[in-house]
């Protein structure tokens, strides 16, 4: 006979958003016996869940509803964000006797990472990987879904760059340069940290950030800078991340934005908006019918008795590619964005319904938001 077991559980890192599986086993013999599964098991007013087997003398509980993870955008060259991923423990019990009481405790812990794979991903991702802890295993990546070939950037553009660290260690920002006669160099920003065992770390790595421009005036005089890229190392330099690719689009454009959007990876994505704008402005009126009353011959027929007002921005995006539209789904679920404007960042609400990302042979090139900015409640 086997009494409570644990026969599959999910890997070491899961994603807060998407199934998060254990399968248990007990051919155990005991009238009303139950599995007791506790999510918070160190917090006794949690309460748990109780499980019934199937005929197979098996149950499936499903973690990830118990649990939610935050990040946050911040400016800082790095930042680290506590609630991004955690460890979460739980434990299982045997529940039965009179009077019943949970027996032969089991406990596994793994690690939660916010996000999910959205739709739009998931056909393309489940063809490669097993799971999102071997995709992280194998790609090393930094957390977006922004396609991988190269992102064309302004050199004001707030890029960050999002770093899960598995081992506690010495990490650090690295940087290489691409110069206009096709030289290469290493620069070093002095961005380095003493990292903790699954713990999200987001670095700056935006061109005028990163003091690219000023580096090169000392160090390479002459030279323009075309492309960089950013890669996380360990002390020794051994790299940890994928190297992030970056084209510096030195173009001026008189209506530029930036939105600001956390993607489905709890990282934060930017969009610069380089094409025309329109703003508005937009009343909703609440009115009701009125009937006559011989007491008030001046009575009107209709009284408004409710405005909302709200301010409507329509922003194009410029040119974009195939891919990147189909990245942008992400900005059309996402729970936070902001728009960048003139140094102002404020929360914003999408109002756009739809993206057209069919690949058509002749398909324009950009796209058209609106959004609406948020305010303080009344």
């Amino acid at each position: 006979m086997q009494y409570l077991q644990i026969e599959s559980q999910p890997p070491a890192l899961s994603l807060s958003g998407m199934p998060i599986l254990f399968t248990l086993s007990s051919d155990r013999v005991e009238d009303f016996y139950k599995i007791l599964a506790l999510p918070f098991p160190d917090d006794p007013s949690a309460g748990g869940d109780f499980l019934f087997r199937n005929s197979e003398n098996k149950v499936t509980f499903d973690l990830h509803e118990y649990f939610s993870r935050h990040s946050e955008f911040v400016l800082d060259d790095i930042y680290v964000h506590e609630n991004h991923c955690w460890p979460a423990t739980i434990e299982f019990s045997e529940y039965f006797g009179n009077p019943p009481e949970a027996l032969n405790p089991l406990e596994a812990t793994i690690n939660i990472l916010g996000g999910s794979i959205p739709r739009w991903k998931e056909h393309e991702f489940k063809k490669n990987y097993v799971s999102f802890n071997a995709y992280h295993l194998q790609e090393k990546p930094f957390l977006t879904w922004y396609p991988r070939l190269l992102k064309k950037v302004l050199p004001e553009q707030p890029e960050r760059v999002y770093f899960l660290n598995r081992i506690t260690q010495a990490i650090k920002l690295i940087v290489g340069v691409y110069f206009d006669d096709l030289s290469f160099a290493l620069y070093n920003p002095d961005r380095q940290i003493l990292a903790y065992e699954y713990q999200v770390y987001s670095f700056a790595s935006g061109f005028n950030n990163l003091g690219l421009e000023a580096w090169a005036e000392v160090n390479h005089p002459g030279k323009t800078i075309t492309h960089y890229y950013v890669a996380v190392t360990d002390a020794q330099g051994v790299a940890l991340s994928e190297s992030f690719l970056y084209q510096v689009n030195n173009d001026e454009y008189r209506n530029l934005r930036y939105i600001i959007f956390q993607n489905s990876l709890y990282g934060f994505d930017i969009l610069p908006c380089t094409g025309e704008y329109d703003e508005s402005s937009e009343v909703e009126r609440m009115t009701a019918e009125r009937i006559a009353d011989v007491y008030d011959p001046g009575r009107l027929h209709k009284m408004e008795y409710d405005r909302r007002y709200s301010e409507i921005v329509k922003v194009n995006t410029g040119w974009l590619t195939q891919k990147e539209k189909k990245w942008l789904a992400d900005l059309m679920i996402s729970k936070e964005v902001y728009e960048l404007k003139d140094g102002i960042m404020r929360r914003i609400l999408i109002r756009t319904k739809a993206i057209d990302t069919t690949d058509r042979q002749f398909l324009p090139g950009d796209l058209e938001l609106e959004y609406e900015p948020l305010f303080s409640a009344e």
